[in-house]
């Protein structure tokens, strides 16, 4: 089996630090929405997977939707923003569609919305990408190829040791976020620099794992090895594993667009480290026995660094039948 290039185990490692800092920002908003003492009264539900369909087009997926208890709402939009026009041109559609939204889910249940008049519409991107992403977005607002009711709120998040600082760029152009009746409101905490220590969104982070965009590859690997085939599994040597199965029971877990060709991409990089096996009836065996007392930024790091080298597999072979799709069965939970 080819193992990874320096190219790829660089581009893997940028994809799984994005999609785990994404996280890291969604759940700092979800506490401080519904957790802190002052904000938490004013919301009457946050929805970390919202799916918002469309007359005749793809239902809308933002990463995030904030009803108010005064009937106002916010949409969220967590982005890395490259610098090609191609990702402004991306964003701007994403953020023109959102302010088209006119009901918002309620509940945990699909079927609880409440219809809306034009909501908030917020983008938070990296701080090094910050100025570049506003600037670029309001040369659309001044020709005219992104005219919404109201002006995008940009921010920008910056990662610290143990914390995450998220703030509005101060700019006399740049949105604000409608206070509505309440006393108590977001965007009077990112005007003065929001910052949120990691030890306040941690068990957000834990009951959740994910956002509504596909994780990376490299982030599903770990969470595979680290969280999921253990807590399905007895402790021992090896597990079996059916992505369609797995990638079910992430979305009913968690929530999400998780599908099986992600789980094939995550066990396939699994298996260029040598901790997994795919079988001519396409399930796969996986190893955890290496992954005892990893903590995951260790594990992360292994599975490049295995992948990256002409590894032997741990696994040893396989003497048994492949089980049937009922055998799989007993991992679900």
């Amino acid at each position: 089996m080819a193992r990874l290039s320096s190219t790829q185990v660089e581009d893997l490692l940028r994809e799984f630090e994005v999609y785990d800092q994404h996280v890291d920002v969604v759940s700092a908003i979800q506490s401080l929405l519904t957790v802190s003492t002052e904000l938490r009264p004013t919301v009457q539900h946050f929805e970390r997977f919202p799916v918002i369909p469309q007359d005749g087009k793809p239902s809308l997926t933002p990463d995030f939707t904030v009803l108010y208890t005064d009937g106002t709402a916010l949409i969220g939009e967590v982005a890395s923003v490259a610098r090609h026009d191609g990702s402004i041109t991306k964003i701007v559609n994403q953020l023109a569609n959102y302010d088209t939204i006119t009901a918002v889910p309620a509940g945990p249940s699909r079927r609880s919305v409440a219809p809306i008049q034009t909501p908030d519409v917020l983008l938070i991107v990296p701080i090094s990408r910050g100025q570049r992403a506003f600037f670029r977005i309001e040369e659309r607002l001044k020709d005219g190829t992104y005219a919404p009711s109201k002006r995008p709120v940009i921010a920008q998040y910056a990662k610290g040791d143990s914390e995450y600082t998220i703030q509005r760029l101060l700019h006399a152009d740049n949105g604000t976020l409608d206070p509505g009746s309440r006393a108590h409101h977001l965007g009077h905490v990112l005007d003065e620099d929001l910052t949120v220590p990691a030890r306040l969104f941690s068990q957000s982070k834990i009951a959740h794992r994910f956002i509504n965009d596909v994780p990376s590859t490299l982030y599903l690997a770990t969470h595979l090895l680290m969280h999921y085939l253990p807590s399905v599994h007895p402790v021992g040597e090896q597990a079996a594993v059916v992505p369609a199965d797995v990638a079910e029971v992430l979305r009913r877990q968690y929530g999400g667009g998780i599908r099986a060709s992600n789980i094939r991409q995550a066990l396939d990089l699994i298996q260029k480290a040598g901790y997994a096996r795919c079988n001519p009836d396409k399930t796969w065996d996986v190893s955890l026995r290496q992954m005892k007392s990893k903590t995951e930024t260790d594990v992360h790091r292994i599975i490049l660094s295995r992948a990256s080298k002409t590894t032997s597999s741990v696994l040893p072979p396989r003497e048994r039948p492949a089980p049937s799709v009922e055998q799989l069965a007993l991992f679900h939970i």
